[in-house]
């Protein structure tokens, strides 16, 4: 077991001790969230950090390697530590393909936390934000995680940020992920022929969870309403841990919380929302009243490797699973749609801008 104190220049609270076992990604999240709370409310970019042990490493660790600084150095240097951290989310992105963590740090302002519910366009609203969507001095969070642990690291002025997704579309997408994508493949390989029988096609994977409720979902996502159990959830946002249904009312309550909640199905509006409530100003590839500054929106897409597929591929006893397993996503996403369709005309409003040609996103 690893050991680290961190010591806090507070008034308040001169010593927060972390205790950490598993010493991964949770570890440095929890580094990093100590030092941006001391930053915040002691008004300085300075924080000491001790680390008394070093990493259970398998091997020696390398030069450059995460746990040998974090296990030789003596941190006083906010900047620098935010600059090793950010390192380590760029190399483990590389690996799962979905940019993660502190992703850009704030020096001024306030910093977005992006609620990355996987397979709604997530990653490509990460590089959207990062291109051209803050304002100078912001930050952004962006993680796979419950709404619930990104509030405990909010600063009072931080700001959420989330997409939702149809749900017949998402199910789909998650699938895909899991059986396709780097990281998909790798999880396969640690479930054995248990999760390799499982995930063989669509329908088996669906039949799975449909059956009877299981928590087992052999390392990949677990799509019973994945989209409305990240708002509600505590841990481990890929997992279900209870057949009961998130509750509407308790889903509903925490998007209110959210400066704005983005549509899949209409990702550049999605983004010019967004950049229109972060930043103040609507970029000219958001009107929509205008082709040629449409087309030059900045793209990034994130294909993951998966293979091309489509909806209308789904048959009728996979959609039937499907709606079953996602009967609450259905009302969320609904909900998310008119949050959207209502910030949309606010913004529109607001800077005599059309942004939105096509508000017919629901289905009759």
């Amino acid at each position: 077991m690893l050991s680290i104190f961190v010591a806090l220049d507070l008034l308040s609270k001169a010593v927060t001790a972390i205790v950490c076992e598993t010493c991964d990604n949770d570890e440095v999240f929890l580094l990093q969230t100590s030092i941006r709370q001391v930053a915040r409310v002691s008004g300085s970019p300075h924080a000491h950090i001790k680390v008394l042990h070093g990493f259970p490493l398998e091997e020696p660790p390398q030069e450059g390697d995460l746990s040998l600084e974090l296990a030789q150095v003596t941190y006083s240097d906010h900047s620098k530590f935010s600059q090793m951290v950010h390192r380590h989310h760029v190399a483990v992105a590389a690996e799962i393909q979905a940019p993660h963590g502190f992703l850009r740090h704030v020096t001024s302002g306030r910093t977005y936390f992006q609620m990355h519910i996987p397979k709604t366009a997530g990653a490509s609203l990460t590089q959207n934000l990062l291109h051209d969507g803050l304002r100078a001095g912001d930050g952004l969070y962006v993680h796979e995680r419950c709404q619930s642990e990104l509030v405990s690291c909010m600063a009072k002025q931080d700001k959420l940020l989330t997409m939702v997704r149809e749900p017949r579309h998402h199910t789909q997408s998650l699938y895909f992920e899991c059986v396709d994508s780097p990281w998909g493949q790798k999880v396969a390989r640690k479930s054995g022929h248990a999760g390799a029988a499982v995930m063989a096609t669509f329908t088996t994977w669906l039949s799975y969870f449909s059956s009877n409720f299981t928590k087992e979902s052999f390392g990949c996502y677990h799509p019973f309403n994945l989209q409305s159990r990240s708002f509600v959830c505590h841990e481990k946002q890929h997992f279900a841990f209870s057949s009961a249904p998130p509750l509407v009312a308790a889903v509903l309550e925490q998007m209110d919380k959210y400066l704005a909640i983005g549509v899949a199905e209409r990702y550049q509006e999605s983004v010019c929302l967004m950049e229109a409530m972060i930043r103040g100003e609507v970029p000219s590839y958001c009107n929509c009243s205008d082709p040629a500054a449409w087309a030059s929106f900045p793209i990034f897409e994130e294909a993951h490797g998966v293979r091309a597929h489509s909806v209308d591929d789904i048959s009728q006893d996979e959609l039937s699973m499907i709606d079953s397993l996602t009967e609450i996503d259905a009302m969320v996403y609904k909900a998310g749609v008119e949050r959207f369709l209502q910030d949309m005309t606010g913004v529109e409003q607001k800077f005599g801008v059309k942004i939105l040609c096509d508000r017919k996103i629901l289905s009759e």
